[in-house]
């Protein structure tokens, strides 16, 4: 019988603003609410921006494994990746990413990683 180690989603963000997937500061900010609320513990982050108008590429390191985005304003494209183990459920994470991309169309995978 294989258990859950974790729960992993993949989630794609497309027609979100193309200034908000510039703003680093902000999606720090949110990223880091989500694990919050989600029950993780923030160890670090590190977040790159690739010039004006371009996007971003960041990690938030979670004790519970991570969250991480990459971002593409020129095509109003967002992807994130939540893994979370324990207790941590990284749907609550993505109550809260929710309200900042708002977007026309979003499509949200979950993987639960086992160990045997």
């Amino acid at each position: 019988m294989v258990k859950a180690g974790g729960k992993h989603l993949i989630v794609d963000y497309w027609g979100v603003d193309s200034a908000k997937l510039t703003k680093t500061k902000e999606i720090e900010s949110i990223l880091k609410q989500g694990a919050i609320e989600a029950g993780a513990t923030i160890l670090g982050s590190s977040f790159h921006e690739f010039g004006e108008g371009y996007g971003i590429t960041g990690v938030i390191i979670l004790s519970e494994s991570h969250i991480s985005i990459h971002t593409w304003p020129e095509k109003e494209y967002a992807a994130i990746d939540i893994f979370m183990c324990g207790t941590c459920d990284p749907r609550c994470a993505l109550k809260i990413l929710d309200t900042y991309f708002v977007n026309q169309y979003s499509k949200t995978q979950m993987i639960e990683r086992g160990e045997q």
